[in-house]
């Protein structure tokens, strides 16, 4: 899966699949159910593929540094916010050596 990405300066949220065939490998962008809420579009997030059809997404940065602190799940069709955690405002603290 590829998430996101960058448009004539802005981050976009879409989400495309890799298919293979044989040798030959295709992007696809999948269509999104018009009734599922999303994820706000975002930089720097982590995520992991959980099966061949979903991943979950986790946090991130959207414009003007907003950080969020969100937990979303993707099944191939659909988002699911399993998380709606705050955005995070205060710098991160450092963990001492």
């Amino acid at each position: 899966y590829l998430i996101g990405g960058f448009k004539n300066g802005s981050k976009m949220n879409d989400v495309y699949r890799l298919i293979q065939a044989g040798v030959t490998f295709t992007w696809e962008l999948l269509p999104v159910a018009p009734t599922s809420l999303s994820p706000n579009p975002r930089s720097s997030f982590g995520a992991c593929l959980a099966s061949d059809t979903s991943f979950y997404l986790f946090g991130g940065s959207g414009d003007n540094n907003v950080r969020y602190n969100d937990m979303w799940e993707f099944d191939g069709t659909q988002w699911t916010l399993l998380s709606a955690g705050n955005t995070i405002e205060d710098e991160p603290s450092e963990i001492p050596l």
